[in-house]
């Protein structure tokens, strides 16, 4: 056994106090300075148990006592990882393979031009946490030229907070950043690494939640952020910090209430976090002790542009304060001034446990550089000031390093903030009149891979045990429920009302959804995009019937008084400002409500942003739901409260004053019988919002004082130009519209002709195939030609096809006359009243009983939509008719462009949630399918579709860019 000297002590001192915050991370006991006392009245192995609530400042020489760091929440436990499953191995080999030869390796190599500022992890044990996310970090700026700065604290919530215990024995089902593991009670081998990259988990920047810590160290950056503002935090959630203790996990005292009130507290995790949590790494590579003590394999790692985020024991290590080594001589520098530990050095951050084993601390770092040379690698520590980046022997990773990981891919930035994310937290919620509280702690089902194995995540989509429901008595309902798809702007719950929630459940239990089934969707809040994520609406079913539900952050309430009260049908009439799932506003008015004489809905005198007439109906049998004719969702009352209806992606506030939003007028222009054009200026909602239409026709820009529209204007000529634009006063409402007449060809389709040109649809870009046929020929054809006019500023020719009729001619083309005009022509040697009926080179066939008649294609033209008008029409005419169709009767068609696929599939003039949903309705058939569903042009519609508009909704990339 070794002996303690007064020198030893006082070196491993010098390194303690400034690693005080790595030094809780070891699973053991942990040694920490907790006070410094005259040396000769302090013995080696004295104990004094005092809270280092205040920086203590070491000198060499100093001697001092040990006592364990009381710390408030223990890290995402270090990665040691012995050995690797087949699939990590083959993964490992496939990565080994992507580096560079050992005979092409420098002899000094530095990675350190991509790292990101050195951070202060405080006395907090998280150096895994720093490690991760700088090795994070790092690829950010390497491939992606972001300097970023991740919160560490956001990561450590995340990570314990959606981790289910497993353990019955407990109050809380989720684990707790304030305890760590010791808050599972049983084996958690899942680091947070693996659980970011298995789980899709995302975090935001620094600023969005802060690091808690040491006050001198934080309140200049970020206030109310020191270690007392978050011990506040937890007293005031009911956690009992005398469970805290190492020694004493929280089995017995963490009730499932006092943790949900700590870990969603705003002042904890700030609802803006959840909101921008996009980065973090999607592939991970694990180390295995083996691989992060091959030296050579470290060497090839980093030149070939891999941080190593490494697990060490300091054990033996000494590098002081970074000038003075323990003993207090001279810390020998790199030629890049960075400090160069020694190892092995008896003594130094070693001790003995009651038992007389020998313990040490343990730390994460980034390996960042080598020397070849020398035999050292650069560390990237995480203790701010203190020891930023120091040098360590080869022979020293060669013994002490215990596994880590790489960094292989990130979450692309360009996608955004994760929808999935802002599913997490606190809600206040309000089904059909009925308050409570809803805590969402995970949207997947988490599982362990093998007994004692790595926990990983299972596809969105599984049923999951999701939160709990507070009930207005306080009572706790399980939450079980899944995201539908993977857009995750919806989710599915169910909540037990029926029993009080239970204990955890044990690990391998299937999930059962149990309950009410509610289905919710996110949106925004009036004129407002930035509030995506603060609300959710939609519908229950209960006793087989629909009600409406909402939801909305407790940070940002949606100010709609609760006032208890029953439904009669009298209340809908009633003015009501309607926001929908996609952030649009509409203001829907009822004022007269009648039977419509089948008994199956009650019709509806209404007006529709300032459009009177029928636009929606309530359901006679069940009155409390109001349906919208068209695409929009049907909104439920709420039977037990005055004042709220809601519905899937949609709510609403009776009595609610207009909002003042932009109103947009709208020209149109007709003929009169004696070819005068009239303009007529429209604007749905100016009457609503106080607002009047002004206009001119001399070309200048309209203002408050030009002349005010009160009735049709008869132009004076029919190429005159007219502006308007709304005011209401002097304040401008509108963007100023500009139209002029544009006369436009009446195209009448009509196929009653023995020759005929089919009409055709498309919409701009695509390529159509045009038919003329004959429909009935009396007599047989055997030779003929005919032209085809065109509209060439909207089809361009490009081809042509024989028709079924015409296969056995001996000659048969089509010639471009002019831009806009096709001949067509066609001859058969073989003649007419042959025999037998079919025979190849003539149409309608005679035979010795009498005249066939023949109906068929004679060609089919190909054209590609280079312009026009999106819904006009143009004429395609059949002229000329020559040989033996010369007296045939003929018929013209229409070519309509169909309005561009842009991906407002419900057509509100932008691209929204809805319009993803409804792409998504049509590929499992629950919805209408129009000829824009298929949004990436591949033929069909798919999932691909629906994330293809919500990208585009979200301003990420997306198949319409």
């Amino acid at each position: 056994m070794r002996a303690w000297t007064k020198k030893t002590v006082g070196a491993f001192l010098v390194l303690a106090a400034l690693s005080a915050a790595a030094f809780a991370e070891v699973r053991d006991p942990v040694p920490i300075i907790i006070k410094k006392e005259d040396p000769a009245t302090v013995r080696p192995g004295d104990v004094i148990a005092v809270r280092p609530t205040n920086p203590v400042t070491i000198r060499p020489g100093d001697l001092l006592t040990f006592s364990q760091l009381k710390i408030p929440y223990v890290p995402v436990e270090d990665l040691t990882v012995l050995s690797l499953t087949d699939q990590e191995m083959a993964m490992l080999i496939n990565f080994k393979k992507t580096l560079p030869l050992v005979t092409a390796l420098k002899s000094y190599y530095l990675l350190t031009d991509y790292q990101t500022s050195v951070k202060n992890q405080l006395p907090r044990g998280s150096c895994t946490s720093f490690a991760f996310l700088g090795a994070i970090e790092a690829f950010y700026k390497r491939h992606y030229a972001l300097e970023l700065d991740l919160s560490e604290e956001y990561f450590i919530h995340i990570i314990h907070s959606t981790q289910p215990t497993y353990n019955p024995a407990l109050q809380h089902e989720n684990s707790s950043s304030w305890c760590g593991a010791r808050c599972i009670l049983t084996a958690w081998t899942a680091p947070g690494e693996v659980l970011m990259a298995t789980d899709g988990l995302a975090i935001p920047e620094e600023k969005y939640a802060p690091y808690f810590g040491d006050a001198h160290a934080q309140s200049a950056v970020y206030p109310d952020h020191s270690q007392a503002d978050l011990e506040k935090i937890v007293a005031e959630s009911g956690i009992v910090c005398d469970s805290c203790d190492t020694t004493a996990p929280m089995s017995a005292t963490l009730t499932r209430k006092a943790n949900d009130n700590f870990e969603y507290d705003p002042r904890h995790i700030p609802l803006e976090a959840r909101k921008n949590a996009r980065y973090g790494a999607t592939k991970v590579q694990l180390l295995s002790y083996a691989q992060t003590q091959d030296t050579t394999f470290l060497e090839q790692c980093l030149y070939g542009g891999h941080e190593v985020d490494i697990y060490l024991g300091l054990g033996k290590l000494d590098v002081g304060n970074g000038n003075f080594f323990s003993d207090g001589t001279t810390v020998s520098k790199h030629p890049d001034g960075n400090p160069i530990a020694v190892w092995p050095k008896d003594g130094v951050n070693e001790w003995q446990d009651a038992q007389g084993n020998w313990k040490e601390p343990g730390h994460a770092m980034l390996v960042v550089g080598y020397d070849k040379t020398r035999q050292l690698f650069l560390l990237k520590n995480s203790w701010g000031n203190s020891l930023p980046y120091f040098w360590v022997p080869y022979n020293y990773i060669k013994n002490k390093s215990g596994g880590g990981l790489i960094v292989l891919d990130v979450r692309d930035p360009q996608l955004g903030p994760s929808p999935e994310a802002m599913w997490l937290g606190t809600w206040n919620m309000d089904h059909d009149g009925w308050p409570g509280t809803l805590v969402i702690r995970r949207t997947r089902k988490r599982a362990q891979d093998s007994p004692g194995g790595i926990y990983t995540d299972t596809t969105l989509g599984t049923k999951a045990r999701l939160g709990t429901y507070y009930s207005q008595d306080g009572v706790a309902h399980s939450v079980t429920g899944f995201i539908p798809y993977p857009m995750a702007t919806q989710i599915k719950l169910y909540i037990d009302f029926g029993n009080p929630e239970g204990p955890p459940d044990p690990e391998g239990t299937p999930v059962t959804l149990k309950g009410q089934e509610f289905t919710l969707e996110m949106f925004t809040s009036p004129g407002n995009q930035n509030t995506f994520g603060n609300y959710a609406a939609g519908t229950t079913v209960w006793n087989n019937t629909t009600f409406g539900a909402l939801i909305s952050r407790p940070s940002a309430p949606i100010q709609i008084p609760h006032t208890p009260g029953t439904f009669a049908l009298n209340k809908w009439k009633d003015s009501f400002r309607l926001s929908f799932s996609g952030g649009s506003t509409a203001y829907f008015k009822i004022t007269d409500i009648a039977s419509s004489g089948n008994g199956v809905y009650y019709s509806l005198t209404d007006t529709y942003n300032g459009t009177a007439g029928h636009h929606a109906a309530i359901d006679q049998t069940h009155t409390n739901r109001l349906f919208f004719f068209g695409s929009n969702p049907d909104v439920f009352y709420h039977t037990h409260e005055t004042g709220v209806i809601s519905g899937l992606g949609i709510f609403g506030v009776p009595g609610t004053p207009a909002l003042s939003f932009a109103v947009n007028p709208k020209l149109t222009f007709t003929l009169s019988a004696n070819k005068s054009v009239i303009a007529s200026i429209t604007c749905d909602t100016c009457a609503s919002e106080g607002a009047v239409i002004h206009y001119t026709t001399d070309g200048s820009e309209p203002t408050e004082k030009s002349p005010v529209y009160t009735g049709p204007l008869i132009l004076s000529s029919s190429d005159t130009v007219v502006k308007t634009r709304v005011f209401r006063g002097n304040q401008a409402l509108s963007e100023t519209a500009i139209e002029s007449y544009q006369p436009t060809e009446v195209c009448e389709e009509d196929d009653r002709g023995a020759v005929d040109i089919a009409g055709s649809t498309g919409m701009m870009g695509d390529r159509v195939r045009i038919p003329v046929r004959l429909q009935a020929v009396p007599a047989g054809i055997s030779s003929f030609g005919f032209e085809v006019a065109y509209d060439a500023d909207v089809l361009h020719y490009t081809g042509y096809e024989r028709g079924d009729l015409t296969t056995g001619f001996d000659m048969f083309e089509v010639n471009p006359l002019t831009p806009g005009r096709l001949l067509v022509g066609g001859f058969s040697a073989r003649g007419t009243g042959v025999s037998t009926i079919g025979t190849a080179g003539t149409i309608g066939i005679t035979d010795t009983r009498g005249i066939s008649s023949t109906s068929g294609e004679i060609v089919r033209l190909n054209f590609e939509i280079v312009g026009g008008e999106e819904t006009a029409c143009y004429p395609l005419t059949l002229e000329n008719l020559d040989d033996d169709i010369a007296n045939l009767s003929r018929t013209g068609g229409c070519f309509c462009l169909h309005k561009a696929c842009i991906g407002d599939l419900n057509g509100d003039g932008k691209i929204t949630p809805a319009d993803a949903l409804a792409a998504f309705k049509c590929y499992l058939g629950s919805g209408p399918c129009t000829d824009c569903s298929d949004v990436n042009g591949d033929g069909s519609v798919t999932p691909k579709d629906a994330l293809c508009l919500f990208q585009k909704y979200l301003g990420q990339a997306s198949c319409l860019d």
